[in-house]
C-alpha cells in the first residue's frame, strides 16, 4: 500500500493527499517533518523536503511527480484528460500555480503565518512579481467551473491547497488579496458565456460578484437558476436552491432566499 509521508500543514502534502482521495486510492500516512537528517528520510527525499511517497517499488519526492505517478499507476479515476494536449494544459496550470504563484508568495509566509518580519524590499519584489504572474494565470485558468474547464483535474488539487495561501499571505502582508480580481474576472467570463443561454438575466447582476465570498445573484424565478447552473456546469439543478459552484464561482439563489439561510447544494458531490 502507498504511504504518504509529511505533515498536514504542508500545502504540497495536501495536494497529493487530495489526488489520492479523489482517485479513491487506499493509502497510509506517516508523520515526517521537513528538514530531517535521518538517513532513511534522505534516501527517499534527498533535500529532506516533504511530502514524499513510499510505493511498493520505491520512493518518490516532489508533489507533481507524485501526482503524475498516481495518474499513470491508477488510471481508473483519471484526473487528467485523455487528450494529450488537454492533459498538458492541466499540467501547465499546475506548474504555473506551484512556481509562479505559490513559490513567489512563499516569501511572505514568515510574516503572514509564523510571526516573523518580511523586509519592505521583499514585499515590493513579491508584489511586482505577482503583478506580472497573476494576469498570466488569469489568461490560463478557465474556472468553468473548475480551474482547467468543466471537470475536476490535478489543476484543482494544486489550486485548492495553494491559492488560499497566496490570497491570505498577500492580504496580511501587502494589505490586499492580489488574487481577488483575477478570480473574479475569470468567474465572470465563465458566467457571461452561460448568460447567452439566459438572455433575460441582467448582466448588471454580475457586477455584484465577489470571488470566494457567499455573494448571491438574485434572479426572477427558479427556471433561470436551473438554466444558469446547467449552462455553467452541465449539471441539472433544481430551482429554489442556492448552488455554491465549485471553482470559485459564487452562489445563485431565488428570492426570498438570502445568504445565511439558503439551502446549499455542493456540486462536488455530483458525478463528474
Amino acid at each position: 500500500m502507498l504511504t504518504l509521508c509529511g505533515f498536514s500543514v504542508s500545502n504540497y502534502y495536501n495536494k497529493v493527499k487530495l489526488a489520492l482521495l479523489e482517485k479513491g486510492i487506499p493509502f497510509n500516512e506517516e508523520l515526517v517533518m521537513t528538514g530531517s537528517k535521518d538517513d532513511a528520510v534522505l534516501a527517499a527525499t534527498p533535500l529532506g523536503k516533504v511530502p514524499f511517497l513510499r510505493t511498493d517499488g520505491g520512493t518518490l519526492c516532489e508533489s507533481q511527480v507524485m501526482v503524475d505517478y498516481l495518474e499513470a499507476a491508477y488510471p481508473a479515476t483519471p484526473l487528467l484528460p485523455a487528450d494529450p494536449l488537454a492533459a498538458a494544459k492541466v499540467r501547465e496550470l499546475c506548474t504555473f500555480i506551484d512556481l509562479h504563484l505559490e513559490l513567489v508568495a512563499r516569501e511572505l509566509y514568515g510574516q503572514a503565518f509564523f510571526g516573523g518580519t518580511v523586509s519592505q524590499e521583499t514585499q515590493d519584489r513579491v508584489r511586482k512579481q505577482l503583478g506580472k504572474n497573476i494576469p498570466g494565470f488569469q489568461r490560463l485558468a478557465k474556472f468553468g467551473p473548475y480551474v482547467a474547464g468543466d471537470s475536476f483535474t490535478l489543476a484543482d488539487c494544486a489550486a485548492y491547497v495553494s491559492l488560499p495561501l497566496v490570497a491570505l499571505a498577500t492580504k496580511k502582508v501587502l494589505g490586499e488579496d492580489l488574487l481577488e480580481g483575477a478570480q473574479g474576472e475569470a468567474a465572470e467570463r465563465a458566467a457571461r458565456v452561460a448568460l447567452e443561454a439566459v438572455p433575460d438575466l441582467p448582466l448588471d447582476a454580475l457586477r455584484a460578484w465577489r470571488p470566494r465570498r457567499p455573494t448571491v445573484i438574485v434572479v426572477a424565478d427558479a427556471t433561470q437558476v436551473a438554466t444558469l447552473v446547467n449552462a455553467l456546469t452541465g449539471t441539472p439543478a433544481h430551482g429554489g436552491h442556492a448552488l455554491r459552484l465549485v471553482g470559485l464561482l459564487p452562489a445563485v439563489a431565488v428570492p426570498p432566499a438570502l445568504p445565511g439561510d439558503v439551502p446549499v447544494c455542493d456540486l462536488r458531490a455530483t458525478p463528474r
